[in-house]
């Protein structure tokens, strides 16, 4: 079990409106470094992210490009770049005028598409000087866009909080849970809580099995399944995909 899945949240301070670009727009921090914001059509999204040394799949530009077409809010990979090593941080910018009754704002705010995205560094480890450039740009970047509050949901695995010291308040918002599946099959089946060991156990005696559905065979079939255990318990319109 993990207690890391919590989230950052601050204030950006924004004092500049306007969502500003997301096509390789560049800033320049004072020693150097440079801070890049990059669309989920850019293929340097990608490109930086899959250099990381551990990433997620909440990473990428298309899990990204999917939150946006639900329109979840535009998606954009801050990266901040300094030497040889790098900082990347997506987000989704979301105006404050669709909140009813701020139909005039100007302003916006940041999100995090739904999972355990984060920032994940690039490269050799960046140092302590690096990573406070890197906040100072980000900070002064999201002013710059009229950007008023971020929250970003943290990866559990991944040891983030660092990047973000002082940016903001950082929050442990409940367990989550991992298999280690370089371990020995025995020794994961150990690992697990008794009632689900129980419940794996069940389904062995049924007969069931696991595999790779590399060719999408049982697609329909999984899908299928998924539908009716969202009804069954009661999940609402959003898990019904």
């Amino acid at each position: 079990m993990h207690d890391g899945s919590g989230g950052v949240a601050g204030g950006a301070g924004g004092v500049l409106a306007g969502s500003g670009g997301a096509d390789r727009a560049r800033s320049r921090s004072p020693a150097g470094g440079r801070l890049e914001a990059h669309g989920a059509d850019d293929p340097a999204w990608d490109g930086l992210v899959r250099r990381a040394p551990s990433f997620d799949f909440y990473h990428c530009a298309s899990y990204h490009a999917l939150a946006e077409a639900r329109g979840e809010g535009r998606a954009v990979l801050f990266a901040y770049r300094e030497g040889p090593s790098a900082v990347a941080l997506p987000l989704l910018l979301r105006r404050v005028a669709e909140v009813p009754g701020l139909e005039s704002s100007r302003w916006l705010d940041a999100t995090s598409v739904y999972g355990y995205p984060g920032p994940v560094p690039v490269g050799p480890p960046p140092s302590d000087e690096v990573l406070a450039r890197f906040r100072a740009a980000l900070r002064q970047r999201l002013r710059e866009m009229g950007v008023v509050a971020v929250f970003s949901r943290l990866h559990p695995l991944l040891p983030q909080p660092p990047l973000l010291r002082d940016l903001g308040r950082i929050e442990r918002l409940g367990p989550t849970a991992s298999i280690d599946l370089s371990l020995p099959l025995e020794e994961q089946r150990r690992a697990m809580a008794p009632a689900h060991r129980n419940q794996v156990n069940k389904l062995r005696r049924s007969g069931a099995a696991c595999f790779l559905d590399a060719d999408g065979r049982y697609l329909s079939d999984f899908v299928a399944i998924y539908l009716e255990t969202m009804s069954r318990v009661g999940a609402g319109a959003y898990y019904q995909f």
